[in-house]
């Protein structure tokens, strides 16, 4: 007994030394004469079918939730555009905030829209015509088939063209002064869409849910002591006051390229679409030993309808839905932070394909500790920019062949590798 409480401290020594010294070795059995005479440590590699469950899931954002909107126009593969509404045109103003009185507006001058743009997903074949139209009407405005038909040379308000250079942080489209005037002093609602025209491209718009949302302007006075009007953008419609904020702006999509083939898992997209994985992994390496790296293995497939300048960067977050929740969609919704798993985020060209790999050791850390009666032990794959960017990544599930489907590969050592002889 002695003899054995002499010992332990130099074993536990051991042990910090070995992992200190011997923790890039991972490809076969390794050990440490030189710190642990006798003293060697196993790390076993295996490649093995731990996904039981994937598939292709809708996620449910919010209607104009979006905190960036999407003006895009890139042939018959992309066409989004942006709707901004100005319900609430006074038709009177002060000409100086102290007046007690108030001044009809009988006219309107430097009528400008004025943007703050996302440039992170910028792409530009040459010079971009912003054309902007009154888009109001008392149909259902905001669907695709309701305003589409608004979009004609007879309802155009405005329009500006950019070159490269000229697409900045902020951008002013004018607008029709005589348009802007009647609408005020109707007291009418201005609702403005906005399209790409002309050539092909595309950037993202600051909505109201950001800090700097979209802003009308004008003049109502050739008085340069009376200041130009600002307002932003706000809806009367609909009833419910949660929903207009939503509503005050939001992305019209048109049309964007369609899913993959039955066979296929998606990333990204608009409407956005998530991946969700379920995973059963034997027990005598999750929780009976200490695992080293876990890599998932994915192939993934091309999409043509994407160039190498869309790419989707893809995050991994752990489910933390309850073993009541069996619908994947549901579930894919109950997820915890990715900042909480600390998984690596996996940056992919859309029309790219062949072999990607996703560390996720992180995860199965945590899924040993939390052990396996909360629910099932499932990820979710999503876009970084999910709602907001239009390119969607393709892979393989595990209806596909076996040199095809997912598949996780797994460095670990067996329970008590540095037990005493």
């Amino acid at each position: 007994m002695m003899q054995f409480r002499a010992l332990a401290p130099v074993a536990l020594a051991c042990a910090v030394l070995f992992a200190a010294a011997c923790s890039e070795q991972l490809e076969s059995t390794v050990g440490c004469p030189e710190l642990c005479p006798g003293q060697g440590i196993n790390v076993i590699n295996t490649t093995i079918d731990a996904v039981t469950l994937d598939t292709t899931v809708g996620s449910a954002a919010p209607f104009g939730a979006e905190p960036f909107m999407l003006l895009a126009s890139r042939g018959d593969t992309l066409d989004s555009r942006v709707v901004i509404r100005f319900d609430s045109l006074p038709q009177r103003f002060r000409k100086v905030l102290a007046d007690t009185t108030t001044t009809e507006i009988t006219t309107v001058d430097s009528a400008m829209l004025q943007l703050r743009l996302d440039l992170s997903e910028k792409q530009q074949a040459g010079p971009i015509t912003v054309s902007a139209y009154d888009v109001d009407t008392d149909a259902t405005d905001t669907s695709a088939a309701a305003l589409l038909p608004l979009f004609t040379a007879a309802r155009l308000i405005g329009s500006q063209t950019f070159a490269s250079a000229d697409l900045k942080d902020t951008v002013r489209v004018p607008l029709s002064n005589a348009t802007v005037l009647a609408k005020a002093r109707a007291n009418a609602r201005l609702r403005v869409g906005l399209r790409i025209t002309g050539t092909t491209g595309q950037f993202h718009i600051y909505a109201s849910e950001s800090a700097v949302p979209p802003t009308l302007t004008f003049r109502v006075s050739a008085d340069t002591a009376v200041k130009p009007l600002t307002f932003t953008p706000f809806s009367k419609t609909p009833s419910d006051e949660e929903q207009r904020l939503a509503f005050a702006d939001f992305r019209l999509l048109v049309f964007t390229p369609p899913g993959g083939p039955p066979q296929s898992l998606l990333v990204g997209a608009l409407p956005p679409k998530r991946t969700y994985m379920q995973f059963l992994i034997p027990a005598s390496i999750l929780d009976s030993s200490s695992v080293i790296r876990a890599t998932l293995l994915l192939q993934q497939m091309p999409n043509a309808g994407f160039g190498p300048l869309d790419t989707v960067a893809i995050v991994t977050h752990v489910v933390i839905a309850g073993k009541a929740i069996t619908d994947p969609e549901q579930a894919a919704r109950l997820i915890a932070a990715a900042e909480f798993t600390r998984v690596d985020t996996l940056r992919v060209a859309a029309n790219a394909s062949g072999a990607r790999e996703i560390d996720i050791a992180p995860v199965l850390r945590i899924w040993r500790a939390q052990g396996d009666t909360l629910g099932p032990r499932a990820i979710v794959l999503r876009s970084a920019r999910e709602g907001v960017s239009a390119p969607q990544a393709w892979f393989f599930s595990v209806e596909a062949g076996p040199a095809l489907r997912p598949r996780l590969r797994i460095s670990y050592t067996p329970a008590n590798p540095f037990g005493l002889p």
